[in-house]
């Protein structure tokens, strides 16, 4: 049950009861701190005051702009796929899978599903009409860049394809790398940014360009402010 669909003096009795208990067990903890402590936890308090607001009133960003970026990015983020298409064009490879990066580096087996014509429908509404069933293609490719040591993955035949071994690899092929760590970044910025902001945006019901993202005090190992969501 959602917090609005609780009955309110049901819902009344539990947040007093709830803020009763943490207010009793603030005043137990303050006991157990030093003077600098008790410092540092008013300081916190403060800041965490100044955060709920600054939650509140959200940040502004530009939605039309980031949708004009968009599409910029859709169409250099083709170009870059098809060029790398035609190193084996017959043979689909989606660059955002590790598995099928791997092999189109380092040599393996590609399987595609394709549709295959087997016969007629000689009955029903179809009746006439050409059928086709789903066949596995294999594709084998042969190794265009020797594995760094030590970047095989438990999957036997498999190879880690991140940015920091990508700039490892040498040889004849470096344009190939080339644009494949260019569309890695492109695909983060479009997708984190350009594409996820107006998505959050909407799956939160934010209203039309703001972001209310979460503000934590405690979770950044270096003491920054972080945030979530975005």
């Amino acid at each position: 049950m959602d917090t609005c669909d609780i009955p309110w003096p049901i819902l009344e009795e539990y947040a007093a009861h709830d803020a009763d208990v943490t207010l009793q067990a603030y005043h137990a903890q303050i006991k157990l701190l030093t003077p600098a402590q008790r410092i540092l936890v008013s300081l916190m308090s403060q800041d965490l005051l100044i955060l709920q607001e600054m939650e509140k009133n959200g940040i502004t960003y530009n939605e039309s702009l980031c949708e004009q970026k968009s599409i910029e990015l859709d169409n250099e983020i083709s170009k870059i796929k098809e060029s790398l298409s035609k190193v084996y064009p017959n043979t689909p490879i989606n660059f955002g899978s590790g598995d099928d990066l791997s092999s189109f580096l380092y040599g393996g087996t590609i399987v595609a599903v394709v549709k295959e014509h087997c016969g007629f429908f000689k009955t029903g509404a179809k009746a006439g009409q050409p059928k086709f069933k789903n066949v596995s293609v294999e594709h084998k490719l042969p190794r265009l860049f020797e594995p760094v040591k030590g970047s095989e993955l438990k999957k036997e035949g498999f190879y880690e394809t991140n940015e920091g071994v990508l700039r490892k690899l040498k040889g004849p092929h470096k344009n190939i790398i080339d644009q494949l760590l260019n569309l890695a970044k492109l695909d983060k910025l479009n997708g984190t940014y350009y594409k996820g902001l107006p998505t959050l945006n909407g799956k939160m019901h934010w209203p039309k360009g703001k972001l209310h993202s979460q503000l934590h005090q405690t979770l950044a190992r270096t003491g920054r402010l972080s945030s979530s969501k975005p």
